[in-house]
């Protein structure tokens, strides 16, 4: 594959994979009626799926790469790890930016366990959906 057409498949990646995950959600929800709920699913997943896909994706991603493990399984289980570290740590970090507004949520930031396998379901989505675009596993090493 030559260098240009693999870089142009990653940004491509990185573009369209943090947002099928909301996309998916929001078209289960159109299909019940929610049109309301959907937008909002949507707007969600564009202002933290974005941040998540540099911050975590691209390192990872980069891992993956050097590595090698450059199969849809290695990285549906990367985005499946981090579905999980995110879902349980958000509570957290809600509260720390909390008390940064000077506002004690005391403790009541949580989200509730029965969500965690869609979080984690989401995740090994945009994982994949970056794999299928990227496809690392045709990239020739150098």
């Amino acid at each position: 594959m030559a260098v240009n057409s693999a870089l142009a498949r990653t940004i491509a990646g990185f573009v369209i994979a943090p947002v099928v995950p909301g996309a998916l959600i929001a078209a289960a929800m159109l299909a019940l009626g929610e049109r309301e709920d959907a937008q909002s699913v949507v707007m969600t997943n564009l202002i933290f799926g974005y941040p998540i896909a540099f911050l975590f994706g691209l390192p990872i991603h980069a891992l993956l790469l050097r590595n090698r493990w450059t199969s849809w399984p290695a990285y549906a289980a990367s985005g499946a790890a981090l579905g999980a570290f995110l879902y349980v740590t958000l509570p957290l970090l809600i509260e720390a930016l909390m008390l940064m507004q000077g506002v004690d949520a005391g403790g009541h930031v949580t989200f509730s366990p029965s969500v965690l396998p869609v979080a984690i379901a989401c995740a090994a989505a945009a994982a994949i959906s970056f794999w299928l675009i990227v496809r690392p596993d045709r990239h020739r090493s150098t």
